[in-house]
């Protein structure tokens, strides 16, 4: 979003996301969107966040309580979508759509970066953001669908085809996010209709990576009536959808006729006992001062938090938020980040603003809700 510098804050009962525009665009509020700025101002509704909007002399800043929510960039990050979750966060954009039209809000205005979308670690509900602004949200939409495709599980076609199937929508030039409200359904069931399988197509002598390009040809004769897609578009959807795929690869693989492992001739070698292998430290330790045990940080990104099947390492001490600290490297440098947890990290006494980050360095102490560590790298 232009003009518009970003901040957290960490209050005693709440943590604020906070917007302050730039000196032209604070001007366009306070002529061009005062309308539109007095109604999320002094109205609740449906599916948004209820800004505060603070006012100090000549200047303006626009709050959200974002206290137990997680963009849902960061839920990307640690959780893999399935068809349903992805159908579910759909509607409920368009939801957040629909809410605006009572209000006579655009619905343009929509802040679709999953930055600034926030959920429950559950995906059970989402909340936006209104920000009145010039810019449309299009290239908003296309870049979350495309972030949305590298976090689904490539080996599920209803997710591809429904993705996929959104993301050409939102490329049409008079694109509106109502229209992706038909495409939920439709994709899905168009390729039921077909009644094609890959086996029937692909011959079998085939490279591995071939069926994939053919797997993707059955899904460009869904989206446009059976018309086979540019070199261009095809080649760039498989980049998404199979990105790291090697064929050929020499590795054990299950025959799911025998229903037995096999392994190539070339890889049977030496009898090596699983005893025998030691796995390497990664030497990033937090020495526990007062707490149950240490903690490794055996790769990065490493979080730290209270939720099960999400965090790497979880923390049950109460005051723990579910998602609470997060390390991870940059420029071969290690650092530090407060996930919007409510009792807030201190690391060397001091307590960090919420979504900050710290450059960390051996013998650093951390201390989570009372718990301390000293790192050790």
């Amino acid at each position: 979003m232009k003009d518009l510098k970003v901040s957290y804050q960490r209050n005693l009962k709440s943590n604020q996301l906070i917007f302050e525009p730039g000196e032209s665009f604070l001007l366009e509020l306070k002529s061009k969107y005062a309308f539109e700025l007095g109604m999320i101002e002094h109205n609740n509704i449906k599916n948004f966040l209820k800004p505060f909007i603070k006012r100090l002399n000549s200047k303006i800043e626009i709050c959200y309580d974002i206290s137990s929510l997680q963009p849902v960039s960061r839920i990307f990050e640690v959780k893999t979508l399935n068809a349903e979750e992805i159908k579910s966060f759909i509607i409920e954009i368009i939801t957040a759509t629909k809410s605006l039209e009572e209000f006579l809000l655009e619905a343009s205005s929509i802040v679709l970066d999953p930055e600034y979308i926030f959920s429950d670690l559950d995906l059970k509900r989402f909340l936006f953001l209104y920000i009145p602004r010039n810019e449309d949200n299009k290239e908003e939409m296309k870049l979350l669908l495309e972030n949305i495709l590298n976090n689904i599980n490539k080996e599920d076609k209803d997710c591809l085809i429904t993705v996929y199937g959104m993301l050409k929508e939102c490329q049409k030039r008079d694109f509106t996010i109502n229209d992706l409200e038909g495409i939920l359904d439709s994709n899905i069931k168009k390729a039921d209709k077909e009644q094609v399988t890959f086996e029937e197509i692909i011959p079998e002598n085939v490279e591995e990576k071939e069926r994939n390009k053919t797997k993707f040809n059955i899904f460009g004769g869904i989206f446009k009536n059976q018309k086979v897609k540019s070199q261009d578009e095809e080649s760039e959807f498989l980049e998404k959808v199979f990105e790291g795929y090697e064929s050929n690869v020499n590795a054990a693989y299950i025959n799911e006729d025998k229903a037995s492992f096999t392994v190539p001739d070339e890889e049977i070698g030496s009898t090596v006992l699983l005893t025998d292998i030691k796995i390497k430290s990664s030497g990033r330790f937090l020495r526990t001062v007062n707490g149950k045990e240490d903690i490794e940080l055996s790769y990065l990104p490493f979080i730290i938090g209270k939720q099960e099947r999400v965090c790497d390492y979880v923390l049950d001490t109460d005051g723990v938020s579910r998602m609470h600290l997060k390390f991870f490297e940059k420029d071969n440098e290690i650092y530090a980040r407060d996930l919007n947890s409510r009792n807030g990290t201190y690391v060397n006494g001091r307590k960090l603003e919420n979504e900050e980050n710290i450059r960390l360095h051996n013998g650093d102490s951390v201390n989570i809700c009372g718990i301390s560590y000293i790192l050790e790298i």
